[in-house]
């Protein structure tokens, strides 16, 4: 009987250790809404987070502050591509190239793989570091066997693919007529915050009790953007992240995405409706792609991926046109700022959309399959919210 419930017991400890075994431990990186690196984010569900309780009896640490230096102190310059982009970049084409081993495989030519971007410095940037790897080992330049490339680009005034929103005059007359994207942007965003107040005001209430320091709405906003910053750019989540629980964490990921649905998603359908220029500079794209295919064109003499890099307020608006029902035809050759018809909307894409959207960067490639039909690396996914859109 002994051997038998020494078994029993033995069972049941290795089912507890394996059960624990799978158990992870929760990472605010993975809730940092539009900022949160994609090697932290490629393998996690929409619906993975479960927020942690604290035991009866147990007593939080407070967060000792004292002596904290900024780790951008004496820095006068940003906005530029940082390292860690250029890695996820140069990464994004390795799989890129794994995934569609046919698609990259002709000579380099600026017809046959069109790149552009915009005039932004670090947009510019990502077409290289992406570029980097697309052409390493075909051509001459150092041991790399490098090789150039053009990143041709319109200008900011004039880029109606790429910054549509700074040439939409419909855009610009929703508050003045000379108005930039960004100013129209900032009289947008106090609405916005007297939305994400009554979170705020909870979380202020709660990091203030537990860790008994006198902070304000104002000083938990500014907080959690530096938690942002420490966890995404350098993996640090044990000093500002620490104040929050993973609870507000994701209360606090949720007021990002609240945002950036109201100022570049559904949130106003003329976000999206600027868009429809760029899509149907995709649609065309791939049914080129497509003719040249079944006329079965010589390899190199017709094009095989169009890239674009750009922002956020271009791909997050763009995304929002990728529905399964849209009826192009019924919108090309239309203006996208004067005759547009009100598009059909989808349930915004949370946290995860933004993450599969790359950051400030995303591409467009059009992949021509053996049926004929197309494919982009860059797709919506969606997720349950608190509310549904609709025109």
């Amino acid at each position: 009987m002994k051997p038998a419930m020494a078994t029993i017991l033995l069972v049941l400890l290795s089912l507890f250790i394996h059960s624990n075994g799978k158990e992870k431990a929760f990472d605010v990186r993975q809730h940092l809404s539009i900022v949160s690196r994609y090697s932290v984010v490629e393998d996690i569900a929409d619906s993975s987070f479960v927020p942690s309780k604290i035991p009866d009896g147990c007593t939080p640490i407070h967060l000792n502050l004292v002596g904290w230096k900024s780790p951008w102190k004496g820095k006068l310059k940003g906005g530029e591509l940082i390292i860690q982009g250029e890695d996820e970049l140069y990464d994004l084409e390795i799989r890129t190239r794994a995934r569609f081993p046919n698609l990259f495989n002709d000579d380099y030519h600026p017809d046959v793989y069109a790149i552009k971007a915009t005039h932004v410095p670090r947009a510019s940037a990502s077409a290289v570091a992406f570029g980097i790897g697309l052409f390493s080992g075909k051509g001459s330049l150092g041991p790399g066997r490098h090789r150039a490339f053009a990143i041709p680009g319109e200008s900011c005034a004039s880029d109606t693919m790429l910054r549509f929103y700074d040439c939409c005059q419909n855009y610009k007359l929703l508050v003045d007529e000379d108005l930039s994207m960004h100013a129209f942007k900032k009289s947008q965003e106090p609405p916005v915050d007297k939305l994400k107040e009554p979170v705020y005001d909870e979380i202020t209430s709660a990091v203030r009790g537990r860790h008994r320091l006198n902070l304000t709405r104002k000083d938990i906003t500014s907080l959690w953007f530096l938690c942002k910053q420490e966890a995404s750019l350098l993996n640090i989540v044990d000093q500002a992240c620490a104040l929050f629980s993973p609870s507000e964490v994701s209360l606090l990921q949720w007021t990002d995405d609240l945002e950036a649905f109201i100022l570049k998603g559904y949130g106003k359908s003329i976000n999206y409706r600027m868009g429809v220029p760029l899509l149907e500079d995709v649609v065309q794209s791939m049914e080129q792609a497509i003719k040249a295919e079944e006329e079965k064109h010589a390899p190199g003499s017709y094009e095989k991926a169009r890239l674009r890099f750009a922002h956020a307020e271009t791909v997050v608006p763009f995304s929002c046109l990728f529905l399964t029902d849209l009826n192009f035809k019924k919108y090309k050759g239309n203006s996208s700022c004067n005759s547009l018809q009100s598009l059909p909307r989808r349930e915004i894409g949370g946290a995860i959309l933004w993450h599969l959207l790359v950051g400030i960067t995303c591409w467009f490639c059009t992949v021509v399959q053996p049926t004929h039909q197309t494919s982009t690396l860059c797709k919506c996914s969606t997720m349950n919210i608190p509310f549904q859109c609709q025109l």
